[in-house]
């Protein structure tokens, strides 16, 4: 099954609360795909750069989180590992 989760109002900066969203789901939630939709690259590689510190820095606390951008100029290699167990 699929959840879908919205803000009930509008977020000053959108992609720093999706970034907090996701973090939240992957510490509290069991293990499962987490797919968030952005507008370009440049903030899917900012997106990518900034959860991967702030998983980071939890260390050993929190477990692993794979993270896997997707978007039409990365190569088809690239892109298929999203369909990698």
């Amino acid at each position: 099954p699929v959840e879908i989760l919205y803000t009930k109002e509008p977020e000053g900066d959108y992609l720093d609360a999706a970034l907090i969203t996701i973090m939240q789901i992957h510490l509290s939630e069991p293990a499962g795909d987490i797919l968030l939709f952005l507008t370009g690259q440049e903030e899917i590689d900012t997106a990518c750069e900034t959860l991967y510190s702030r998983m980071k820095a939890l260390g050993d606390l929190a477990p692993e989180l794979i993270i896997l951008p997707v978007y039409s100029s990365l190569p088809s290699e690239m892109q298929s590992r999203i369909f990698e167990p």
